[in-house]
This record gives structure tokens, sequence and C-alpha cells, in this order.
């Protein structure tokens, strides 16, 4: 069935499915069963087992196997941090140097930078450190469930050392891109090289975090969230004159609590990640002889990197935790359990995804069948915002940024190289267009996954803050949609000088991006 329009099917499938059922997991697995189906040319026996065996042979890969650890052991890690009270004493710190509204909303803003490594991780200890000092300083939990949400995803998707880099990077090798030859790839590079090329075109990320930014320091207010900020002014009602939502999560551990609970895993996992690597690449100062740019373009295993980092991290925290009597180690297994629990899900969306990118590129060939249809229709300058649009769209309805990764990477790869009209395999540095395209994908799936009313860090994120959902919809909306045309603004632009050097292409789109959508916000500002 190569060739035809059955080979769309399985992405429609998917779409319709996590709309409808608002469960990703059912749509994946439904989307690799049906792709699998069409590929076998309906043959049921024969479809369940190209099935199994693509996840089977996914599964016993040496490499996912790392990654799936290190996922478990974040889990832990966060697990660890909320049981001895890390977050709690990192907030106790802080509100001893806040001293107005203003420099509580900016302080909502920086603690994130220490949370990087995870989202969930994020989420949690940001609701949990700030919701006390918003309340104090009448700041409505809508505002704080915004600033969450806001540095959430589009700040874990453009770190390199997070439980999202991994997955990416994993995404970007099962499309082709590897620089071992074994690998039949469609454009030689190590994917984690590619994946630190694209950061800067990743468009949303760095203009939704310039937009909370302008929000916070500026006061900009209007829409619901003016209402909100109104009400709690006036009356001390935080919750937008209702009765109080479900609260943020509550501490567990009272005893000597201390910051460097949450700090220590955190630097240990960003030492122990960026040593290795530049160790493995030949970093000159570590006895090789590259220097610092050509080491992360040397091939090193990431996987393996995250998982030892992560692990070092992990028993170091619990050493930690141990020697001073905050936790018993009995209580190990269960913190361990509470980690694992709290990880499984998405590594199992992570598995249900390469299957379903595999079969797409693979068997079906998805990506070049696209590219044959828009060829002709649509010119080169709008692919990036068309990519932007599509994964945006697949984000949203889906409600994640890691299934919408995995169905549009697949795709895009091979729509790129055709329009292109090259040969592969073809080195990354003869195709620079490569990362503004890429770029499109991770900001799409960044926005999707910020403003679906689906997603799991909308949902973690309002639980967090202690809001009520609907509210926390609604006010983010109306707040994200700035950032959303200013993107497609840097994404326009992008396609027209990509020509040029990838760095002034980048600060040219991302810096016109951010002026619109700062002149939007001082447009709508109420607050005078």
């Amino acid at each position: 069935m190569q060739g035809t329009w059955m080979v769309l099917l399985p992405a429609i499938i998917v779409l319709i499915s996590a709309t409808f059922y608002r469960n990703i997991v059912l749509a994946l697995i439904l989307g690799v069963l049906s792709a699998a189906f069409i590929a076998t040319n309906f043959s049921l026996s024969q479809s369940l087992d190209l099935a199994f065996s693509t996840c089977k042979h996914l599964i016993l890969d040496v490499n996912n196997l790392f990654l799936f650890a290190f996922l478990l052991i974040i889990g832990t890690i966060v697990s660890l941090i909320t049981a001895t009270g890390g977050a709690h004493a990192f907030g106790e710190q802080l509100a001893k140097r806040l001293k107005s509204a203003k420099d509580v909303e900016i302080a909502t803003l920086l603690v994130p930078y220490l949370v990087f490594i995870d989202d969930y991780l994020n989420c949690l200890t940001v609701g949990h450190v700030m919701h006390p000092l918003t309340d104090k300083f009448k700041i409505p939990r809508t505002k704080l469930a915004f600033y969450i949400d806001a540095m959430t995803t589009p700040l874990a998707i453009i770190t390199p050392i997070s439980s999202w880099a991994g997955t990416v990077v994993s995404q970007l090798a099962m499309a082709g891109i590897s620089i071992n030859l074994n690998d039949r790839p469609v454009v030689i590079s190590e994917a984690f090289y590619a994946y630190l090329k694209t950061l800067p075109f990743t468009f949303y990320s760095f203009i939704m975090i310039a937009s909370a930014w302008i929000i916070a320091s500026r006061r900009i207010s209007y829409g619901r969230m003016y209402k909100h900020e109104q009400i709690a002014y006036e009356t001390g009602n935080v919750f937008g004159g209702k009765q109080p939502a479900h609260e943020a999560p509550t501490l567990l551990n009272q005893r000597e609590r201390s910051p460097w609970d949450l700090l220590l895993p955190i630097f240990t996992i960003v030492i122990t990640v960026i040593g290795q690597i530049l160790h493995q690449g030949g970093y000159w100062m570590l006895g090789g002889h590259n220097s610092l740019i050509l080491a992360f373009q040397e091939k090193y295993n990431i996987f393996l990197i995250l998982f030892t980092s992560g692990l070092l991290a992990a028993i170091v925290s619990f050493g930690f935790a141990a020697i001073r009597e905050k936790i018993l180690i009995k209580h190990f297994p269960q913190i361990i359990t509470k980690g694992i629990k709290m990880m499984w899900v998405a590594i199992l969306i992570v598995l249900l995804a390469w299957s379903f990118g595999l079969l797409l590129r693979e068997n079906l060939h998805t990506g070049d069948y696209l590219a044959s249809l828009l060829l002709n229709k649509i010119s080169l300058n709008f692919l990036p915002l068309m990519l932007f649009l599509t994964t945006l769209i697949i984000a949203t309805l889906t409600g994640s940024a890691w299934g919408s990764i995995a169905i549009m990477v697949p795709i895009a790869i091979p729509i790129i190289l055709t329009f292109l009209n090259v040969n592969t395999p073809i080195p990354i540095a003869e195709i620079s267009f490569l990362f503004p395209c890429l770029g499109a994908v991770f900001s799409g799936a960044a926005a999707g996954d910020h403003i679906s009313p689906i997603s799991d860090t909308t949902i973690m994120s309002d639980r967090s803050a202690g809001t009520h959902h609907a509210d926390h919809v609604k006010t983010r909306l109306e707040y994200a949609w700035p950032a959303l045309i200013s993107t497609a603004l840097a994404f326009i632009i992008s396609g027209f000088v990509f020509q040029y050097h990838p760095a002034l292409v980048a600060i040219i789109s991302i810096a016109s991006g951010i002026a619109l959508c700062t002149l939007i916000l001082y447009t709508l500002n109420k607050r005078k």
C-alpha cells in the first residue's frame, strides 16, 4: 500500500482516537496496529506479528533500555525530593528575599531553571514552593498556573540535559539521523549534535519564555486573568471568586529540611552528563585533542551517559538523605515504587511512539508520500510554518508532545530531503534548512502540549498550583496566543532567509517574534 493515500490512515486514526477518547496510549496502540495492518496488505496474523516484532526490537535495544532506566531514575529522584521536603526548604529560603508581588512573580520564573531536568519535577516543585508566597501577595492561582505551564514544556524541550533530551534524540535517530553508516542513515550526524543544532530554532520556547518574563517584569494583565487579579486584590480570594480548588501538594517530611535535597541531584546530573560527553568526545582539557564544539560532534552514547549520570545522582541523593536520617533505608522501596509509578506511562508512550514512527518510516513511507503531494503545491519558504502548524494541531488534539514528535519527525525529514532534492545519505552540514524545519516540529509539539486542555503538564500545572482546571485553560490560552502568532511569524521569516548562516537566521527570526509578541502584550495590557 506504499504510495497511496492509505499510508496516511494510521496518523489520522491516532488523531481522531486521541481526540475522542482523550487517551494518547490507546490512540498510539491503534496507530501501531493500523500501520502494521496496512503494511502487511491487511493480513491480520502478519500485522500482529509485525507490530509485536517492532515493539520487541525496540524494547531489546540496549540504548532504549538505558533511556527507560533513566526515566525511571528521574521519577525516583522526584519522589525522593518530595519525601525529603527539598522543594519546601528551597521555598523557605526564597521567601526571605521577596518583598513584593513583582518579586514573587519573577521568582516563580526563576525556580524552573533549577529543576529543568524533568517537566514533572518542574511542575510539582514550582507549585509547591510558590503557592504560599503568591497567596501572601494576592496573586491569583491562575497566574501561578500560567507561569508553571509557560516554563515547563518550553524549557524542557530546549534543555539538553533532561528526560526530554534522550527522548527527542532517540526520535531523530529512529528517523534516520546517525553517524553510523550501518544504520542506513539519511542524514549523517550524531543525533544528539543534530538536536543541539536545532535548539536555537525551537522558536516557541524562546518566545513563550520571553513572553512570561515580559508579563512578570512589566506587570502585564488583560482578559480573564485581569479579572482574577482584580478579585484577588480587592477580596483576597485567589481562586477568581470561587471556592478553593484542589490544594497544591503538601509536604511529606517536616524534619530539618534542606535546599540541598533539591539541588544536589540536579547538580550531580548536570556535571556528570557534561563531563562524560566531553570525555568521550575527546575534549582537549580532558586528555583528548578536540575543541569544545568538535567534542560534541564526536560519537558518544548519550543514552548510556544519561543513565549513568542519573544513577549516580540517585545514589548520591539517597545517601545524602540516609546519612542525615531524613529517610530510613526501609523507606527506599516505597520511594522507588512511587517514582516508577510516576514514569511508567511516559515510558509506554515513548515505546509506542517509537514503534509508530518506525512503521511510518520503514514500512509505509508516509513522509515520502506526503512530500510527493506537497512538492508542487507549497513553496519551500513556507515549509517551516506548515510543519509548525501541523505539529501544533496534532499536539493540541492528542495532548502529547512526545507523541506528536514521534508522528511528525519520521514524516518531516523525508519531506525536507525531497523538497531539497538531495541524495542520501547527506552530511548534516550541507542541509542547514533541516534545522528550522525540525525546530518547527519541536515548537509545534511544545506549543500544542502547552495549550492542550488534556496534556499531562496542563493537568499537573493546575494541580500543582491548586487552581480550577477550566480557569487555568481559559486564562492560559489568552496569554499564549500572542506567542503562537509571533512564533508563526518567526517561522515565516526563517523560511525566507534560510540560505544565510544558521545563527543569523535564528537571531533574526527570534528577535522578530519577540518584538511582535511584546507589541501585542503591551497593546492588550489593561493595568496602568
